[in-house]
Protein backbone atom coordinates (compact mmCIF):
# COMPACT_ATOMS: atom_id res chain seq x y z
CA UNK A 1 0.00 0.00 0.00
CA UNK A 2 2.86 2.51 0.77
CA UNK A 3 3.96 1.63 -3.15
CA UNK A 4 0.49 2.32 -3.95
CA UNK A 5 0.10 5.59 -2.26
CA UNK A 6 3.85 6.60 -3.63
CA UNK A 7 2.59 6.23 -6.81
CA UNK A 8 -0.84 7.90 -6.55
CA UNK A 9 1.32 11.03 -5.11
CA UNK A 10 3.16 11.05 -8.29
CA UNK A 11 -0.20 10.48 -10.20
CA UNK A 12 -1.60 13.47 -8.45
CA UNK A 13 1.38 15.71 -9.10
CA UNK A 14 0.70 15.18 -12.62
CA UNK A 15 -2.93 16.13 -12.58
CA UNK A 16 -1.95 19.30 -10.25
CA UNK A 17 -3.95 21.37 -12.78
CA UNK A 18 -7.12 19.37 -13.06
CA UNK A 19 -6.98 19.14 -8.92
CA UNK A 20 -6.70 22.84 -8.21
CA UNK A 21 -9.95 23.57 -10.14
CA UNK A 22 -11.36 20.42 -7.84
CA UNK A 23 -9.91 22.52 -5.01
CA UNK A 24 -12.07 25.49 -6.04
CA UNK A 25 -15.20 23.62 -6.99
CA UNK A 26 -18.57 24.24 -4.24
CA UNK A 27 -18.71 20.26 -3.76
CA UNK A 28 -15.06 19.92 -2.71
CA UNK A 29 -15.70 22.90 -0.04
CA UNK A 30 -18.81 21.56 0.47
CA UNK A 31 -16.89 17.88 1.54
CA UNK A 32 -14.02 20.02 3.60
CA UNK A 33 -15.97 21.67 5.89
CA UNK A 34 -17.57 18.64 7.32
CA UNK A 35 -14.31 17.00 7.37
CA UNK A 36 -12.53 20.36 9.27
CA UNK A 37 -15.59 19.31 12.03
CA UNK A 38 -13.90 16.77 12.93
CA UNK A 39 -9.98 17.27 13.10
CA UNK A 40 -8.60 18.42 16.36
CA UNK A 41 -8.87 15.58 18.72
CA UNK A 42 -7.99 11.91 18.48
CA UNK A 43 -11.67 9.90 18.75
CA UNK A 44 -12.39 12.94 15.94
CA UNK A 45 -9.95 12.05 13.73
CA UNK A 46 -10.70 8.51 13.41
CA UNK A 47 -14.36 9.23 12.78
CA UNK A 48 -13.28 11.44 10.44
CA UNK A 49 -11.75 8.59 8.26
CA UNK A 50 -14.61 7.26 8.73
CA UNK A 51 -16.92 9.38 6.91
CA UNK A 52 -18.17 8.97 3.54
CA UNK A 53 -17.07 11.56 0.92
CA UNK A 54 -17.19 11.49 -3.46
CA UNK A 55 -15.42 13.55 -5.17
CA UNK A 56 -14.59 14.00 -9.18
CA UNK A 57 -12.45 15.61 -11.34
CA UNK A 58 -10.82 15.52 -14.69
CA UNK A 59 -9.80 11.87 -15.12
CA UNK A 60 -9.83 11.05 -11.61
CA UNK A 61 -12.38 10.37 -8.62
CA UNK A 62 -11.97 9.73 -5.02
CA UNK A 63 -14.77 7.89 -2.68
CA UNK A 64 -15.22 6.43 0.71
CA UNK A 65 -18.39 4.16 0.84
CA UNK A 66 -19.56 1.46 3.29
CA UNK A 67 -16.54 1.44 4.27
CA UNK A 68 -14.30 1.03 0.91
CA UNK A 69 -12.10 3.51 -0.53
CA UNK A 70 -11.52 4.64 -4.01
CA UNK A 71 -9.00 6.21 -6.11
CA UNK A 72 -8.67 6.82 -9.75
CA UNK A 73 -6.46 8.75 -11.66
CA UNK A 74 -6.03 9.08 -15.29
CA UNK A 75 -7.66 5.68 -15.74
CA UNK A 76 -5.66 3.79 -12.92
CA UNK A 77 -7.20 2.15 -9.66
CA UNK A 78 -4.78 2.73 -6.84
CA UNK A 79 -5.21 0.75 -3.80
CA UNK A 80 -5.44 3.09 -0.59
CA UNK A 81 -6.96 2.44 2.61
CA UNK A 82 -10.16 4.59 4.21
CA UNK A 83 -7.85 6.04 6.81
CA UNK A 84 -6.19 9.78 6.11
CA UNK A 85 -7.93 9.57 2.41
CA UNK A 86 -9.50 12.38 2.02
CA UNK A 87 -6.55 14.36 3.59
CA UNK A 88 -4.77 12.69 0.23
CA UNK A 89 -6.79 14.00 -1.29
CA UNK A 90 -7.01 17.69 -0.69
CA UNK A 91 -3.64 18.26 -0.52
CA UNK A 92 -1.68 15.13 1.65
CA UNK A 93 -0.79 14.05 -1.75
CA UNK A 94 1.69 16.87 -2.02
CA UNK A 95 3.27 16.12 1.28
CA UNK A 96 4.00 12.74 0.24
CA UNK A 97 5.54 13.80 -3.10
CA UNK A 98 7.83 16.10 -2.01
CA UNK A 99 8.92 13.49 0.75
CA UNK A 100 10.04 11.42 -2.20
CA UNK A 101 11.95 14.30 -3.34
CA UNK A 102 13.91 14.77 -0.18
CA UNK A 103 14.54 11.31 0.49
CA UNK A 104 17.24 11.10 -1.82
CA UNK A 105 18.99 13.59 0.15
CA UNK A 106 18.47 11.99 3.47
CA UNK A 107 20.22 8.93 1.86
CA UNK A 108 23.24 11.13 1.04
CA UNK A 109 23.49 12.92 4.49
CA UNK A 110 22.64 15.85 3.64
CA UNK A 111 19.70 16.11 6.05
CA UNK A 112 18.70 13.99 8.85
CA UNK A 113 15.27 12.86 10.65
CA UNK A 114 13.18 13.61 7.79
CA UNK A 115 9.30 13.44 8.86
CA UNK A 116 5.89 14.69 7.39
CA UNK A 117 2.77 15.59 9.13
CA UNK A 118 4.89 15.48 11.99
CA UNK A 119 2.80 16.66 15.17
CA UNK A 120 3.88 18.46 18.78
CA UNK A 121 1.63 16.26 20.13
CA UNK A 122 -1.25 17.53 22.18
CA UNK A 123 -2.45 20.81 24.16
CA UNK A 124 -2.37 19.81 27.90
CA UNK A 125 -6.07 18.94 27.86
CA UNK A 126 -5.66 16.64 24.98
CA UNK A 127 -8.46 17.86 23.31
CA UNK A 128 -6.58 19.77 20.51
CA UNK A 129 -3.64 19.02 18.37
CA UNK A 130 -0.83 21.58 19.76
CA UNK A 131 0.83 21.57 15.85
CA UNK A 132 1.35 19.85 13.08
CA UNK A 133 3.61 20.53 10.01
CA UNK A 134 3.75 19.36 6.36
CA UNK A 135 7.47 18.49 6.63
CA UNK A 136 10.22 19.05 8.73
CA UNK A 137 14.04 17.93 8.74
CA UNK A 138 17.39 19.15 9.70
CA UNK A 139 20.86 20.05 8.20
CA UNK A 140 22.64 19.13 11.25
CA UNK A 141 22.54 22.50 12.26
CA UNK A 142 19.67 24.10 12.10
CA UNK A 143 15.35 23.10 12.14
CA UNK A 144 13.90 22.76 8.41
CA UNK A 145 10.24 23.37 8.16
CA UNK A 146 8.63 23.18 4.55
CA UNK A 147 5.01 24.30 4.40
CA UNK A 148 3.22 22.24 1.29
CA UNK A 149 0.13 23.67 -0.49
CA UNK A 150 -0.89 21.58 -3.33
CA UNK A 151 -2.89 24.61 -4.45
CA UNK A 152 -1.98 28.46 -4.05
CA UNK A 153 0.19 30.32 -1.38
CA UNK A 154 -1.44 32.33 0.37
CA UNK A 155 -0.68 35.29 3.17
CA UNK A 156 -2.03 33.10 5.92
CA UNK A 157 0.72 30.07 5.00
CA UNK A 158 3.31 32.11 4.99
CA UNK A 159 2.67 33.73 8.13
CA UNK A 160 2.26 30.27 10.34
CA UNK A 161 5.22 29.29 8.52
CA UNK A 162 7.38 32.29 10.24
CA UNK A 163 5.88 31.94 13.40
CA UNK A 164 6.50 28.02 13.62
CA UNK A 165 10.44 29.15 12.64
CA UNK A 166 10.29 31.41 15.32
CA UNK A 167 8.63 29.39 18.15
CA UNK A 168 10.14 25.73 16.92
CA UNK A 169 13.49 26.32 15.80
CA UNK A 170 15.08 30.61 16.53
CA UNK A 171 16.51 32.98 14.33
CA UNK A 172 18.78 30.21 12.74
CA UNK A 173 15.53 27.69 11.26
CA UNK A 174 14.94 27.93 7.80
CA UNK A 175 11.53 27.20 5.80
CA UNK A 176 10.57 26.09 3.02
CA UNK A 177 7.22 27.79 0.98
CA UNK A 178 6.57 24.92 -1.79
CA UNK A 179 2.92 25.48 -3.76
CA UNK A 180 2.05 23.27 -6.58
CA UNK A 181 1.14 25.79 -8.52
CA UNK A 182 2.65 29.42 -9.30
CA UNK A 183 2.69 31.95 -7.09
CA UNK A 184 0.58 34.98 -6.58
CA UNK A 185 1.85 38.63 -7.30
CA UNK A 186 1.31 39.31 -3.50
CA UNK A 187 2.89 36.20 -2.23
CA UNK A 188 6.11 36.55 -4.34
CA UNK A 189 6.06 39.96 -2.71
CA UNK A 190 5.63 38.98 0.75
CA UNK A 191 8.73 36.22 0.05
CA UNK A 192 10.88 38.39 -1.66
CA UNK A 193 10.86 40.30 1.32
CA UNK A 194 12.00 37.37 4.28
CA UNK A 195 15.50 35.72 4.26
CA UNK A 196 14.35 32.93 6.81
CA UNK A 197 11.64 31.89 4.15
CA UNK A 198 12.34 30.39 0.37
CA UNK A 199 9.76 29.47 -2.05
CA UNK A 200 9.31 26.51 -4.32
CA UNK A 201 6.86 26.59 -7.47
CA UNK A 202 5.34 24.02 -9.32
CA UNK A 203 8.78 24.93 -11.89
CA UNK A 204 11.50 24.23 -9.31
CA UNK A 205 9.90 21.16 -7.09
CA UNK A 206 12.69 19.02 -8.22
CA UNK A 207 15.32 16.74 -5.70
CA UNK A 208 18.01 19.08 -7.33
CA UNK A 209 16.19 22.68 -6.30
CA UNK A 210 15.64 21.79 -2.92
CA UNK A 211 19.58 20.36 -2.50
CA UNK A 212 20.30 23.86 -3.73
CA UNK A 213 17.93 25.32 -1.68
CA UNK A 214 19.24 23.71 1.44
Amino acid sequence: QMNQRRSAAAAMWTAREDLNLLYRSANFHKVLKEFNRLFRTPAERLQRDQMDFSLSWKDGSASIADGKATLVIAGQNFAVPTEGLFDFVAGGWFEEYLHDLLHPLQESGLIRDLRIGMTTGYTRDEKMLAQEFDAVFTDGKRLWIVECKAGRIQQDHIQKLENNLKQYGGVAARGIAASAMPLTRAARMRLSGLTSVTPLTAADVTTEALQAII
